[in-house]
């Protein structure tokens, strides 16, 4: 009840917002539509709240962006509402929506959101409010996220839950990381190294050095860059030096990007080494950014000496990162030195030396001084390293065994228009863009026509595409969605009566169909021929399109001519050709 006041007296306040002047015109239409969409969350239909929360990033704009005739008050208003409705929202989808898109705004007026949704008994809430304090801070999140980490099970919830952990100030689960970090889930493994990285335990050092020199692999490499948290530690400078001389061009390219972590004069030494030998020029060029705390003298010649080089391909890049050095080194005492070299003009190498010479002729201010300008591109040994997120998992479409597609649905149990979202077919690969749970059902939102999927019908792939009985005898078989209201018409009713046509996803706004034949009865193509139409549904055109590809089979027979002919090309949005392809079963 008090939720419903609050937001009464809400829509009050907006409707007595002041006029705006001309010259605020478009920041207050802005406002206005700000405002518009937060009614529209409020009170109005399902669909127009999934696509006002879809869209919550631009219309909640103005929020963070100047705002003339409106203060502090108007946005704290406006803030109180979406609380609220994060609060009260009855479908749970909205309200995820919504703060996946305000999470794209990094700011700390939000937070009071987010630790809203963390408090909240839905999981999607709760993972909203998870990521976000992944990257802010607040002193109530810190037992909201302990006791999320004793229940929470999804991984890649968890995968997120560890970082927000450490970045809230949480110790107590180091144990529990160490665990995930030698367990055979890489993803979970590599968020594990990003959480111990961040909390610095030393513990974890011979636990990462031995992931470095044992594991060729992604896992290596993140284990690699984490020992830079470490830099007093013999046991990680040991193994950052072994890994600059392994085989692998990897290894040694990270490998000479740690060292710069190391006070110790060995890693030092060995970055020289690095720099002036001819290995490989990425690799050089890692070992020259590892420098950049040597002493300027030290650091010009070493640049110098590298762009005196006669130019290759192979020390293009370690020549790139000399130029580099001394933009940052800013010593325009240089200039002679660098009269004598010469690059080709098409050569990236010539523009980057031409603007060097003319960056190192402008005025300088008498204040700054060479040896602090040359120490600012070296970070702190005590800066925090932070490890890349790791490459999307490879994962395909994996139909239930009797069928060869799945559904796009537009939202979680919404079909959406079946001329927009076509159904997947078995070992496509997909990209995993978000999450959500129903009752019971998790759903995925895929790259592939932006659409949703519940999660059982995604897998790592195994070699072969899944989905599809194996027959006999060879059948052709078209799977697609069509409008419920032509699942029910009597041309689908004859063609299910003919067993030509089955219903395989009921639904009440969208039926997906299959059509399944053999291309060897004629009385079966016949029936099919004979049950298109002009084109004007879905059904007509699934037909059309196997009838054309079936009719060059029986040039004998007349009455197939129609579906012989190119058709004349429709109108169309897109120019694209689509090719229109139908699977076969067979038994090999």
């Amino acid at each position: 009840m008090l939720a419903l006041v609050g937001v009464l007296l809400l829509f009050v306040s907006l409707a007595l917002s002041p006029p705006a002047t001309p010259d605020d015109n478009e920041s207050e239409e802005r406002w206005v539509s700000m405002e518009l969409a937060l009614r529209t969350l409020w009170t109005g239909d399902p669909a127009a709240k999934r696509a006002t929360a879809d869209d919550a990033s631009h219309e909640f704009g103005p929020l963070f962006e100047a705002h003339p005739g409106r203060d502090d008050e108007a946005v704290a208003r406006i803030l109180a509402g979406l609380q609220s409705l994060i609060r009260t929202e009855t479908d749970d989808f909205v309200s995820y929506r919504l703060l996946s898109a305000l999470g794209n705004f990094d700011e700390e007026s939000l937070t009071a959101l987010f630790l809203e949704a963390l408090k909240s008994r839905s999981p999607n809430l709760r993972s909203c409010g998870i990521h976000w304090f992944a990257e802010h801070t607040d002193p109530e999140a810190l037992p909201e996220l302990e006791a999320s980490w004793r229940h929470e099970e999804r991984p890649w919830v968890r995968e997120s839950l560890m970082i927000a952990l450490v970045e809230n100030g949480s110790r107590n689960d180091t144990d529990d990381f160490l665990d995930l970090a030698r367990g055979k889930d890489p993803v979970l493994a590599a968020a594990a190294f990003r959480a111990l990285t961040r909390i610095g335990d030393p513990r974890v050092v011979p636990f990462l050095a031995k992931i470095a020199r044992t594991t060729p692999s992604n896992s290596g490499l993140q284990a690699l860059d984490a020992l830079a948290r470490w830099p007093d530690s013999p046991d990680a400078l040991e193994t950052v030096l072994e890994a600059s001389r392994s085989p692998r061009l990897d290894f040694q390219r990270h490998a000479a990007q740690a060292l710069g972590r190391f006070d110790d004069p060995a890693a030092s030494a060995r970055a020289y080494e690095l720099a002036t030998g001819r290995a490989d020029g990425y690799v050089r060029a890692n070992a020259l950014g590892s420098l950049q705390g040597t002493e300027p003298v030290v650091l010009t010649r070493l640049a110098l000496q590298i762009l005196r080089e006669a130019p290759t391909q192979e020390n293009a890049p370690a020549q790139s990162a000399a130029i580099a050095t001394l933009r940052g080194l800013d010593d325009p005492s240089v200039l002679p030195d660098l009269a004598g070299l010469q690059f080709a003009s098409d050569d990236s190498r010539f523009y980057e030396l031409r603007w060097l010479k003319i960056f190192l002729r402008l005025p300088r201010d008498g204040s700054e001084t060479v040896s602090n300008r040359a120490g600012e591109p070296h970070r702190s040994r005590d800066a925090d390293v932070v490890l890349e997120e790791g490459r999307p998992e490879e994962l395909v479409i994996a139909p239930p065994p009797d069928r060869l597609t799945v559904r796009c649905w537009e939202y979680p149990d919404v079909p959406g228009d079946p001329k927009e979202f076509s159904r997947l077919p078995a070992g496509d690969e997909v990209e995993i863009n978000d999450h959500f749970e129903r009752e019971n059902e998790s759903w995925v939102r895929i790259d592939e026509n932006d659409c949703w999927v519940p999660l059982r019908f995604i897998e790592h792939p195994t070699g072969s595409p899944a989905g599809g009985d194996k027959e006999d005898d060879m059948l052709i078989r078209r799977e697609f969605d069509i409008p419920a209201g032509e699942a029910e018409s009597d041309v689908a009713e004859g063609l299910m009566d003919a067993g030509l046509l089955e219903v395989i996803d009921p639904g009440d706004e969208v039926v997906g169909v299959a059509i399944t034949l053999d291309p060897q009865d004629f009385d079966q193509v016949l029936l099919l021929a004979r049950s298109c139409g002009l084109n004007e549904t879905m059904l007509d055109v699934a037909i059309d399109e196997i009838v054309q590809k079936l009719a060059p089979l029986y040039p004998e027979r007349p009455v197939l001519d129609r579906f012989r002919r190119t058709p004349a090309a429709r109108p169309a949005d897109t120019d694209q050709v689509i090719d229109l392809e139908i699977r076969e079963l067979t038994d090999q």
